[in-house]
């Protein structure tokens, strides 16, 4: 009786509770517009994504959005502002980056231990240019066609013949390169005037970023082999008559390769191009990205068919043809020194029996 009186006091003054002990409450029925839509319909709906699709942005690693976002900002530019900024942040990353600093000094004592410091020291800080000149050309990726690539890239007099020549063996085609100049250009440009191929590349760490470079180096029909486990694959392009590229210029582990000279100095190599090349009859070509004086410009230098080596056991040739690649790739090093990626530890792996330490 006392609650009930005290509930019809609160009615009288009209100081009722929003929510009377023992009550319902009654939900605010929802105003529909003219569509037939309410308001709590339309906040909803505005947040959720449309059903059946994801955003494929979610999720990502920093280094993917970093990736993304650089590759993305620099397509925008325009090549005269592009080159200008890239090598103004690779001077920057040089200034800062001590660590590769000193491997690179160290790579160019042993390659050129006649030349004075500063020579090496200029030299160095060139070459850090090759990596903003490598964000650029591959930034560029999307934009380039058979129709507007010729101005841009060429091959040397003789190149394009010489490659044909070597096709004409109705076979597939090995052919090696090295991180020299914007290199990812150049496997990229060879397919888009024609002449397709496959290659190898160890994927990188985070697949969010080997996932986005997959897209850009794949756009003009290349087809990338990953490194580990690849002798399969290799085979099987070969036996289709299609071309497989090789980098094999950086150091690799003694079981994966063979020790041979390079610049005077024993460095492993692997050892799977010879290895592929004896087994198959495979022509072998060396084949680079040279630069031009104007930047952006470059020029694909294809040389002639390297002979194998057949004279001595297996092993005695596959080092002996090993040789001879590594001996194109220090040939192109010692035109275009500027140009080579000085920061890779080359000489770290040390042959059986050596205690000597290159790299502190």
């Amino acid at each position: 009786m006392e609650c009930c009186q005290k509930n019809n006091a609160r009615r009288a003054t009209g100081c009722e509770s929003a929510f009377p002990v023992g009550r319902r409450t009654t939900r605010r029925r929802p105003v529909a517009d003219s569509a037939g839509f309410n308001n709590d319909e339309k906040r909803l709906d505005c947040c959720r994504p449309p059903v059946g699709t994801a955003d494929p942005m979610l999720g990502k690693s920093f280094a993917y959005y970093a990736a993304h976002l650089a590759l993305k900002f620099f397509a925008a530019l325009p090549r005269s502002v592009a080159y200008p900024l890239s090598h103004a942040i690779a001077a920057a990353y040089c200034l800062f980056d001590r660590r590769h600093r000193r491997v690179g000094l160290t790579n160019l004592r042993i390659a050129f231990p006649q030349q004075t410091e500063k020579w090496r020291a200029r030299t160095l800080k060139r070459s850090y240019r090759i990596l903003g000149d490598l964000l650029v050309e591959v930034s560029k990726f999307p934009k380039l066609t058979r129709d507007n690539v010729e101005w841009r890239v060429s091959y040397t007099e003789g190149s394009l013949a010489r490659y044909r020549k070597a096709k004409q063996k109705e076979m597939g085609l090995l052919f090696l390169t090295a991180h020299l100049s914007a290199w990812e250009l150049l496997p990229f440009v060879h397919a888009l005037y024609g002449h397709p191929l496959s290659f190898l590349a160890r994927p990188i760490d985070d697949r969010d970023v080997d996932a986005l470079l997959t897209r850009y180096r794949t756009r003009s029909g290349n087809r990338i082999i990953p490194k580990k486990n690849a002798l399969r694959s290799i085979l099987r392009v070969l036996q289709n008559k299609e071309d497989v590229g090789f980098l094999i210029d950086q150091n690799v582990l003694p079981h994966e390769g063979v020790f041979v000279p390079f610049f005077g100095k024993q460095a492993c190599t692997t050892n799977g191009v010879a290895r592929i090349a004896l087994r198959t009859g495979a022509p072998v070509l060396a084949g680079f990205l040279l630069p031009l004086e104007e930047p952006g410009r470059y020029c694909i230098h294809f040389g002639d068919e390297i002979p194998l080596c057949r004279e001595g056991s297996l092993e005695e040739n596959i080092r002996a043809t090993t040789e001879r690649f590594s001996r194109e790739v220090e040939n192109i090093i010692r035109r275009y020194p500027e140009h080579w990626f000085w920061l890779h530890k080359r000489w770290k792996a040390r042959p059986p029996g050596s205690e000597e330490l290159i790299y502190p």
